[in-house]
């Protein structure tokens, strides 16, 4: 069905470029773009790009070589048709000369055409577009899914018909790339490596979520408790807290809440995860990278005596005054700066909140209306965006030591947004990062996430990260285990 180059670059987010006519397409072009997020890629989209001084052919064929596939969308209008100036024969659509350049340069194209049953007022009139929108269709030379209009403005029809395209195309890379994905291990015993890195200070904890299992405060939990509210079922956490935003239609609405919904279940959590009662008895590590909403582990650090220093990055402010700034909190002191002017000197022990917190919001003056919480899909990629710039990067007093040290993954489901954002990370500190020591504590739940840990270059102790942390106390001594490191 598919033709073209296979996806040889595995250590980046697949890059899919999205090509159509706008405005009849604005809609499906939208809900493809969240189709292509829901299965991990990146859409390469116009509405993206920013602002282009002078529009060309050439912007556009630059654009199309960062891609790894071509999502090709064509109903029945032409579009905009280049000039000479700007790179195009007075002719063919931008559309075209797109394929054109997908053709040269052997990216993969994925068709999807409109069916007859296109309304006619979105249908070119001008005899000579007509024709050649006739002309364009039946010569783009690869099989193509066809679909219809739709009066839901969610297009469920047209968004089963691209995922389903995405997929096809998937298990076709995962197919040429199986035995790569199914390599023996090296016989290294992963767990003895990752246990003498954690008892002596030496590597990076990087918790996620599933440290929660599928109890209070996980992603299901979390997302099924915000997908009831707003009638949706089986969706990841930034997909229910994209529909509950925009149902609620008030940010300050949404985050109180997810506020109330997460207090709720914490209160009803039984105890604390095995890793966070590890972390307090092994020595303490050179930064520790939290991708969960809750305070549990710092209050517990405070309880035990430890000073600790929380920095997580403001995704809003009241009148945008900060946003993307850093906030470093230290106790009950506050500190705003940018990436480069983030001091954690003095403490015990670091945390760096990626996805911030309900808790971290009220540290600050009120006033500011200082907002850390990375919950939805737009909240995911404002931040991702903001990690490509020097004063909203990973803060800068970070960057050695992510380089330096060792990474252990624990709770870490690496869904869509995770994987994203742990790409994100590694490349904005720099080449040298992308070639991490890293494990992880995970049983992949499929063949692509088992892909998705070796483009990460991490290699997997398949444990729950709960029984992992078990294990690593029972290594400590018996005068150790029960207290915090001294």
């Amino acid at each position: 069905m598919l033709r073209g180059r296979l996806l040889v670059n595995t250590s980046h987010t697949i890059r899919v470029f999205i090509s159509s006519t706008a405005e009849d397409l604005k809609d499906y072009r939208a809900v493809a773009r969240n189709v292509v997020l829901d299965v991990g890629w990146m859409p390469n989209m116009m509405e993206h790009w920013g602002a282009i001084p002078n529009p060309s052919v050439q912007a556009c064929r630059d654009k199309l070589a960062e891609s790894d596939v071509m999502l090709l969308l064509v109903a029945f209008r032409r579009g905009w048709v280049p000039t000479p100036e700007q790179g195009g024969d007075g002719t063919e659509s931008v559309t075209a000369l797109e394929l054109d350049c997908a053709r040269e340069k052997n990216i993969p194209v994925l068709a999807m055409l409109a069916n007859d049953t296109w309304p006619g007022n979105r249908w070119d009139r001008d005899p000579a577009a007509y024709a050649w929108v006739e002309k364009f269709r039946s010569g783009i030379g690869v099989p193509a899914v066809f679909f219809d209009p739709e009066t839901d403005a969610t297009l469920p029809g047209f968004k089963a018909g691209v995922r389903g395209v995405l997929l096809a195309h998937q298990q076709r890379i995962l197919a040429e790339q199986a035995k790569a994905a199914a390599a023996p291990e090296s016989g290294l015993d992963y767990f003895d490596s990752a246990c003498k890195r954690l008892l002596q200070g030496r590597s990076v904890p990087f918790i996620g979520p599933g440290v929660f299992g599928d109890g209070p405060l996980s992603p299901a939990m979390l997302a099924g408790a915000l997908g009831k509210q707003c009638g949706q079922d089986q969706v990841c956490l930034a997909t229910a807290s994209e529909y509950r935003e925009r149902y609620l239609k008030d940010r300050e609405l949404f985050v109180d809440n997810f506020r109330q919904i997460f207090e709720a279940q914490s209160r009803s959590l039984n105890g604390v995860p095995e890793v966070y009662s590890m972390l307090l008895r092994v020595k303490p590590p050179p930064l520790i990278v939290s991708t969960t909403c809750d305070m549990k582990l710092e209050k517990g650090l405070v309880d035990a005596g430890k000073s600790c220093t929380i920095v997580s990055h403001i995704v809003r402010s009241y009148n945008k005054e900060h946003d993307g700034k850093i906030l470093v909190v230290k106790g009950n002191q506050y500190e705003i700066c940018v990436a480069d002017g983030v001091d954690v000197s003095g403490s015990d022990y670091v945390i760096y909140k990626l996805l911030g917190s309900p808790g971290l919001n009220d540290v600050p003056d009120p006033g500011l209306g200082i907002d850390t919480l990375v919950l939805t899909e737009t909240d995911h990629l404002l931040m991702l965006g903001r990690l490509e710039h020097q004063d909203t990067q990973v803060p800068t007093a970070f960057i050695r030591t992510l380089q330096t040290h060792s990474i252990l993954f624990m709770g870490y489901t690496l869904d869509v947004w995770q994987y994203r954002l742990v790409m994100r990370v590694f490349e904005s500190i720099g080449e040298k990062g992308k070639q991490l020591t890293s494990l992880a504590t995970r049983e992949p739940v499929s063949p692509m996430e088992e892909l998705a840990w070796k483009r990460l270059n991490t290699d997997l102790i398949r444990l729950d990260p709960n029984a992992f942390a078990t294990r690593v106390v029972d290594n400590l001594g018996s005068a150790a285990r029960g207290v915090a490191w001294a």
